[in-house]
């Protein structure tokens, strides 16, 4: 069993190993509670190794289907892309998507972690310039993340986490998926990624990266506002301007490596990708004002936070920024929520259920794993 730690939503501490982290994020901590709860009670079901029974396997049957379906697709648009820049799919490549597109998932798995140590290197050897520069890369990461999640989770939590995203989506919007599963899943499941059907998917953690800015304008660059070459730039340089000045006043956040080196301001680490990756998230908010926007979040964003509301397992951000949350989307939260409590955890959690009383119930029933990591829990 995984040991689970609640830790606070600017926790950047990843030097952790072996403990499932969850963020208490303040927009809405009874939730945060929740998902820490139904992991420690059964951590072991998100991570597919859930009983299946006949309806599980038919399930699971059918969500191979459709990633088969997709490898398919991306393998078609990666081939695309290379065209586009007079290049061909790589052999490794090419042999990574065959085997996607014939549902040979051990093959997939260990090709892409190959392909993986490949491009990024490992310490000891160098990483492929060539698999490196490859335009189509990132189709090769969307593929192999998309089925790592598929495999690895129990197909009830897939076909909720899919079903339950995809549906609660207007057509026509813009979704921002930050975790894993947040962003695989939905690119998976949702009717054609590709032509953005029924809405468009981009994933926030990755917007500093100049091969997935490529990649976003060669898919969506002729149905929705993207960004330019210039205004990363742009992002790049604000996020440094404002960094030196907050520097000078000692007002750096937490684990935020800024630094000044020979007159010139330089950023590195975790904090500052996201902060970046935050204004450029901004940027496609702000170009694209004809559209819904939806948020699926794993870093937090600080700005935002006033904008945004529960909607199932997301948050809508709204475009102008909200006083309170409405009585309506409160009562519209907790329906959405008791029944999918219910079902990890049984009915004895309700919103009178203390902390406290969390804690203890955990604690007796993970006794090995939970007094040292969950701090809310009572010595036993």
């Amino acid at each position: 069993m995984i040991p689970v730690l609640l830790v606070p939503e600017h926790y950047t501490n990843t030097t952790l190993t072996g403990v499932y982290l969850v963020r208490y994020n303040m927009l809405n901590p009874i939730r945060s509670v929740l998902l820490a709860l139904a992991c420690l009670l059964g951590v072991t079901a998100f991570n597919g190794k859930a009983a299946e029974d006949g309806n599980t396997n038919a399930l699971r049957k059918q969500q191979f289907d459709r990633l088969q379906t997709f490898f398919v697709a991306k393998e078609k648009q990666a081939k695309a892309f290379a065209a586009k820049e007079n290049q061909e799919l790589l052999p490794d490549v090419q042999a990574f998507f065959s085997a996607g597109s014939a549902g040979k998932w051990q093959t997939v798995s260990n090709l892409y972690g190959k392909l993986l140590l490949k491009r990024n290197g490992d310490g000891k050897t160098m990483h492929d310039e060539t698999l490196a520069k490859a335009p189509y890369w990132q189709l090769v990461v969307e593929t192999g993340g998309a089925c790592g999640q598929v495999v690895e989770r129990a197909p009830r939590f897939v076909r909720m986490w899919e079903h339950d995203i995809i549906e609660s989506i207007p057509p026509g919007s813009i979704y921002f998926g930050g975790t894993d599963a947040g962003r695989f899943l939905i690119t998976t499941f949702c009717k054609s990624q590709v032509d953005g059907d029924p809405f468009f998917t981009v994933t926030q953690n990755a917007l500093a990266d100049g091969s997935y800015l490529n990649y976003l304008r060669f898919m969506y660059g002729q149905k929705i506002k993207m960004l330019s070459q210039e205004d990363s730039a742009k992002a790049f340089q604000d996020y440094l301007s404002d960094a030196h000045q907050r520097l000078q006043k000692n007002q750096l956040k937490q684990g935020e490596n800024v630094r000044l080196e020979n007159g010139r301001i330089q950023a590195s680490g975790q904090i500052a990708v996201m902060e970046i990756n935050g204004l450029m998230a901004k940027m496609i908010v702000d170009k694209n004002t004809n559209r819904e926007i939806f948020v699926e979040e794993s870093f937090p964003l600080d700005w935002m936070y006033p904008y945004l509301e529960p909607h199932g397992l997301i948050m809508k951000l709204n475009r102008q920024p909200l006083s309170e949350i409405s009585e309506e989307v409160i009562q519209q939260d907790r329906a959405y929520w008791h029944p999918r409590v219910r079902e990890m955890i049984g009915d004895w959690l309700t919103q009178r259920t203390t902390v406290q009383e969390i804690g203890t119930c955990s604690c007796w029933l993970k006794k090995s794993a939970c007094p040292t990591r969950f701090s809310l829990c009572p010595p036993v």
